[in-house]
This record gives C-alpha cells, structure tokens and sequence, in this order.
C-alpha cells in the first residue's frame, strides 16, 4: 500500500483561504445589513419630515384661512402616501428574500400604518378647512382565505386611483395587523367583512368585492367631481 504525504504547507494553505473566505462572507453580510439597516432608517427620517412639511402647510392654510391653496397641499398629501406606499413594497421585498427577520419585518410595517393614518387625520382636517376635495378611503384586507374579494378589490382601488388621482387617497391596512388604533378603527366602524371600505365615514361591505361603478358613484356623492363623475351617469368602462 502507497502512503501518500500531505503537505502541511498546502494544509495550512487551504485552512488560512477557507477563513478568509468564511470572514469575507461574514464581512460581506455585516456591510449589506448595515446597509438595509441604514436605509431603513433614512427612509423613515424621510417619511417624518415629509409629514412635518404637510403638518406645517395645513397650519398655514389653517393661519390664512387661504383655500386657494388646498389643491397644492392635496397634491403634497397624495404624493408622501405613495412614497409610503413603496416603501411598503420594498419591506415587503426585503420579508420574501429573508433579508429582515419576521419582528423587525412586523415593527417596521406598523410605524408604515401609524404614517398612513397620521396622514388619515391630517387630510381630515384640511378638507374640514377647505370644504371641498379629495375623499378619504380606508382599505381593510386579509388573507385569501378569510377574504377572497380582496385581490379583486385591490384591482379596483388602483384602478380609481389612476383615474381619479390627488382627489382619491387610499390608506390600505391589513387587518390581521397587531395594532390597537386600527382595532380601534374596526370597532368604531362596525368593519366584520372582508374586503371592508370606509369611504370618509361611511362603511361598505362585500361578500366578494365592490365593482368600481358602485365605488365611484359613492366616491361621487362626496366630491363632485365634474369631470370624472358626470351628474347622473356612472363610471360605464
């Protein structure tokens, strides 16, 4: 039998290049973390002063008593909710590839629900003082199970969205979420179904999902909108 000798050099060699590679890696991950992490937190630092602006411009309107200025500050309200928006797509990316544990996952969707209904309130009271302008709709989904409709109704929502623009703002919630204040907003308006809309403050219900014509004639008698909602003829498309 041959006895082959292993060369304690190409030994030493292979076990020095396997830790460099494992530190490389560890190294690799701490840097791609640190930088979720950081954006994470710039994105957020972002949502806040965005709020503070929008804050500030109704306190100004609110000085003034100005409401020539309420399309600008419905434009700026429709805009900060879309950004929110994207950034719950990305948590929601980060969640799917396991890039954020399921807590830190749960935590950063609830701050991104308690941004969506300070948004809520505050566009409450603008159009308290502008009278007129965009309707306010709340959203509560579930899972497929408890809530077939809701893909559907979802198709719907970004279809008014489109056409309706600044003049609609959704604020779409989960209801499954671990949140007191949108337990309290369940409550408040009576919401037991899936897929549960509350349109300012009417609540509307399905079994499956409300078809965009029923949605926009609702949205209608609230805004008076002209353009898109003809006096006397729904939405046909």
């Amino acid at each position: 039998m041959v006895r082959r000798k292993i060369s304690k050099g190409k030994f030493v060699f292979a076990l020095v290049a396997t830790a460099a590679i494992f530190a490389l890696g560890l190294l690799l991950g701490l840097v791609v973390e640190g930088k979720r992490v950081n954006y994470v937190a710039q994105v957020y630092q972002t949502h806040a002063v965005n709020f503070i602006s929008s804050q500030l411009q109704y306190d100004y309107l609110l000085s003034l008593k100005d409401q020539s200025s309420c399309p600008t500050v419905y434009a700026g309200l429709d805009a900060n909710l879309a950004n929110l928006d994207q950034t719950r797509q990305k948590l929601e990316r980060y969640s799917q590839d396991n890039q954020i544990s399921k807590e830190e996952f749960e935590l950063l969707r609830r701050q991104y629900a308690l941004e969506q209904l300070r948004y809520w309130f505050l566009a409450g009271h603008v159009k308290d003082l502008c009278k007129t302008g965009a309707v306010r709709l709340i959203y509560f989904y579930s899972d497929g199970a408890t809530c077939p409709g809701c893909e559907q109704q979802a198709f719907v929502l970004t279809y008014l969205k489109k056409k309706l623009g600044d003049k609609l703002l959704v604020f779409s919630f989960d209801e499954r979420m671990d949140e007191p204040l949108i337990k309290l907003l369940k409550k408040q308006y009576a919401v037991t179904r899936y897929p549960a809309l509350i349109v300012e403050e009417t609540t509307v219900e399905s079994d499956y999902f409300v078809s965009k014509n029923e949605l926009l004639k609702m949205i209608c008698s609230y805004n008076g909108d002209k353009e898109n909602c003809p006096a006397g003829r729904e939405d046909s498309r």
